[in-house]
Order: C-alpha cells, then sequence, then structure tokens
C-alpha cells in the first residue's frame, strides 16, 4: 500500500497495480485468474469509494498494469520493467514467494483519511479486497 497525490495531481483516488501478476502469469500463459482479479477489484470498490465523501470529483478506481500497453507507469503498476534490475516486494512476492495474487495498491491522500475515520468503510474496503480475490480463485 502506497500513498499517492490526491487528483488532479493523479488519475484517480485509487489506482490499482497489478504489473507483478501480469508478468508472473505472462510466464504461465494462463491470464484468466488476472482479468477476473482486475475486473472484481475495479467492480468491488468502486462501489466501496462510491459511499465516501471524497473530494475533489475524480475517477475512483483506476486498474493499471493488466495491459503493457495501458501505458502505466512502474510507480502505479507495481512491476519494475526487466531492464531496470530492481524488483518491487510486489514482484517480489510472485515470483519468489509464490504468490499466485498481488497487487499494489496506490491510494490519494484524501482515501486515505477517509478510510481513517470511518472504520466501517475501512471494513468494506477490506472485503472487497477478499471478495474480488475469491472470484479470481473460483475461475482458476
Amino acid at each position: 500500500v502506497h500513498g499517492c497525490r490526491t487528483p488532479p495531481a493523479t488519475p484517480s483516488h485509487l489506482t490499482i497495480g497489478l504489473g507483478a501478476m501480469h508478468a508472473n502469469v505472462k510466464r504461465s500463459g494462463d491470464n484468466r485468474a488476472l482479468v477476473v482479479f482486475g475486473a472484481a477489484l475495479e467492480t468491488e470498490l468502486t462501489a466501496v469509494l462510491r459511499e465516501l465523501p471524497l473530494q475533489p470529483k475524480a475517477t475512483l478506481v483506476r486498474v493499471a498494469g493488466v495491459d503493457v500497453a495501458d501505458g502505466a507507469h512502474a510507480r502505479f503498476a507495481g512491476a519494475w520493467l526487466p531492464e531496470v534490475e530492481r524488483l518491487t516486494q510486489t514482484q517480489q512476492a510472485a515470483s519468489f514467494a509464490g504468490f499466485t495474487h498481488t497487487l499494489q495498491l496506490e491510494m490519494s491522500k484524501v482515501l486515505r483519511r477517509a478510510l481513517l475515520r470511518d472504520a466501517k468503510a475501512l471494513a468494506r474496503f477490506s472485503n472487497a479486497l477478499r471478495s474480488a480475490w475469491a472470484r479470481s480463485k473460483a475461475c482458476a
């Protein structure tokens, strides 16, 4: 989990980086879990964030790193490019620790504050992450 600047300095209040998971499943050739996970995360977390008083109004959730062509910077995608010869913790979890599902969350300051102040929203946020994981595991 990382912090990022509040929109419009960044494109959304929450960026979900799936670049490390994308690189890992690219090797196996089966990206069904990645696609389902990304879509489920976007759906589930958008529903949670929609209930929060986030200002300024901006895109609530974006998923980065599922497609290399999406133009996501490594900072948001959760994965460094191979030529950089560095790994994010997310990449290390996927490559060395055997994690099948990895993500990097970039939260705006406004979102971090809103979740800190609202324990029920934080619980819904956590449950949304678990639900997205369970939906993607079911397709594997």
